[in-house]
């Protein structure tokens, strides 16, 4: 076994709940003695998805707060470009590693970010996407399928 830090922390919208998001959590939990989930405010969620969430900030809680592998989750109103707020959020709850999907490894935030958080002894670890599965994907495929006509078949 790798490697445990001590508290871990996660990041996502976690809007319809699905298994890619369940192997994420599990993934860092894995990798952590407690682990700690950060979930986006319904006002960050539209400038981030370019849509709102489909389910509230409360119901998204509940569900990641009902996960065994969760220590604890909260809802974060802050954006994760003020890089001094969070710096000085992760110190002060002695957040010893960071797992962020991988589909925000080259973005401007985390190259910014990361460099400063090793400075500080905080890894950040990039966690692969489940392949073909999203909220975003699921929402797209069930408005379609609501949009679909369909013919009479005729005897």
């Amino acid at each position: 076994m790798k490697q445990k830090y001590k508290k871990g922390l996660a990041f996502g919208v976690f809007d319809i709940f699905h298994i890619g998001h369940l192997r994420y959590l599990q993934f860092a939990s894995d990798r952590c003695k407690e682990l700690y989930v950060g979930i986006r405010s319904d006002d960050l969620v539209t400038p981030g998805k370019n849509r709102k969430a489909y389910f509230n900030e409360n119901i998204r809680l509940e569900v990641i707060q009902s996960l065994q592998c969760v220590k604890e989750a909260f809802v974060f109103r802050i954006i994760l470009d003020d890089t001094k707020y969070w710096i000085n959020y992760l110190q002060e709850n002695e957040i010893n590693i960071l797992f962020i999907g991988m589909d925000w490894k080259n973005s401007n935030r985390w190259q910014k970010l990361e460099p400063l958080l090793n400075d500080i002894n905080i890894k950040v670890f990039y966690v692969d996407r489940t392949e073909n599965i999203s909220s975003s994907k699921i929402l797209i495929k069930n408005k379609k399928k609501r949009h679909t006509k369909y013919t009479k078949i005729k005897n």
